[in-house]
């Protein structure tokens, strides 16, 4: 490329940055803290997740402790940028700003090449973080070149905690108020409703924004970067798992559905789904590898309003959207998660630490029918014998108890309370 484009391009993206530092609207981000442990360390820092959760805001924010390169590459000026160009286009950088600790480069994946340079720059010493928007990034390139040399934190769209901190509430969580309740619960349908991608909070076409991320996403991170040969087969498989979030499915059953002739081929698509952070495939548990793979899987969303805008709505099952808030909020949490599904009772989520299951949860729009409770304890209390778990949960939309049944105690939680507990 150009040198003096080069040049151009860095003094451009340097005035943005500095105008997204003096901005007042930066919402610290959970993961703010983890990265910035990670600053001393001479490893590579590598922050993944999907397009536009804010990976380059969060990255941006060390700028307010240290000075930084910043170097964006998904700018379409960088089309036909080359492995060669990156040492030229560094030199620039530093020569603009020679006081700089830390070079952060953006969507860095887009280059050709890429994971030489890094490595390159960090047997150079140079305190490096890189941003990607597909888990591929870990996968391959980065396991392939550089081994044992970088260090991971996934990113994802706004937390519970994270969209209050965005709509500017403080409550006292540890004592919260009927008032402070009824505030909250309002709080969690909004998010539910509204999802968590910042840009889509602040836009008045939140659906026009999310059905084009969607099909970003689709387009540059798979279809492109994949060479997927059959577009719309694969286009069917993602909206079918969209609108199907909770629910059971085996990849015979998407198959049969789409009409595509190979399991494999099924495989591949849903991986390349999970890759590029749409959504996320549960597996049941078992302690025989051969079982949980044949046994039906379900697949979980990264966001119910990206789902909602891109289905049309079709996703009517609240009790499912529950389950959705309530899995990515555990895999943000770093936990190994699975389902329970025996022949006579099923269990929405089991944590496992080491061996041993340390955490069962039920999630329940509402208890006040006896039916549906004595359903859910039934089957937390028969996974609880077969698991020789103790923690059990169930978690609702706005109802707290305690439940006490053969010597074992099931708490009962709204939802809004068990996502602001760290």
């Amino acid at each position: 490329m150009n040198k003096e484009l080069l040049k151009l391009i860095v003094i451009d993206q340097e005035q943005e940055i500095q105008q997204s530092l003096s901005s007042n609207k930066y919402i610290e981000r959970q993961k703010f803290e983890e990265l910035i442990s990670f600053l001393d360390s001479n490893l590579i820092k590598v922050v993944l997740g999907i397009r536009r959760c804010g990976k380059s805001t969060l990255c941006l924010g060390v700028g307010k402790f240290s000075s930084i390169i910043y170097i964006n590459f998904d700018d379409e000026r960088f089309l036909n940028i080359e492995n060669i160009d990156l040492e030229i286009l560094i030199s620039i950088a530093e020569e603009q700003k020679p006081e700089a600790r830390i070079i952060i480069l953006d969507e860095i994946q887009n280059v050709v090449g890429w994971e030489l340079f890094v490595n390159r720059l960090r047997r150079k010493e140079k305190n490096v973080i890189i941003t990607g928007s597909n888990s591929n990034l870990l996968s391959h390139e980065l396991a392939s070149h550089l081994t044992g040399r970088f260090i991971t934190l996934e990113l994802f769209p706004f937390s519970f905690r994270e969209y209050l901190d965005y709509s500017q509430l403080k409550l006292n969580i540890k004592k919260l108020t009927t008032k402070d309740r009824t505030r909250l619960f309002s709080l969690y349908i909004e998010y539910k409703n509204l999802g968590g991608f910042p840009e889509a909070l602040k836009t008045q076409t939140a659906t026009r924004y999310l059905q084009e991320l969607y099909s970003s996403i689709i387009s540059k991170d798979i279809v492109s970067r994949k060479k997927i040969k059959h577009i719309k087969a694969f286009k069917e498989v993602s909206l079918l798992l969209f609108s199907q979030i909770g629910q059971r499915f085996t990849y015979q059953s998407v198959k049969k559905t789409v009409q595509i002739n190979s399991v494999n081929t099924v495989k591949n698509y849903i991986m390349y789904l999970q890759e590029a952070y749409l959504g996320f495939v549960l597996e049941p548990y078992s302690n025989k590898v051969k079982e949980r793979i044949s046994l039906p899987k379900k697949f979980y969303a990264i966001d119910l309003a990206m789902v909602d805008k891109v289905t049309g709505n079709l996703t009517k099952n609240e009790g499912s959207k529950l389950e959705n808030v309530v899995y990515i909020e555990l895999i943000r949490r770093g936990f190994e998660v699975y389902f329970i599904l025996e022949p006579n009772f099923e269990v929405d989520f089991c944590i496992r630490q080491g061996r041993s299951i340390t955490t069962l949860i039920q999630c329940c729009l509402t208890l006040k029918d006896e039916i549906t409770k004595s359903r859910e304890v039934k089957s937390l209390l028969l996974a609880a014998e077969k698991y020789k778990c103790d923690h059990l949960l169930i978690l609702t939309e706005d109802e707290i108890d305690e439940i006490k049944i053969k010597n074992k105690k099931i708490q009962v939680l709204p939802i809004y309370d068990w996502l602001l507990k760290t």
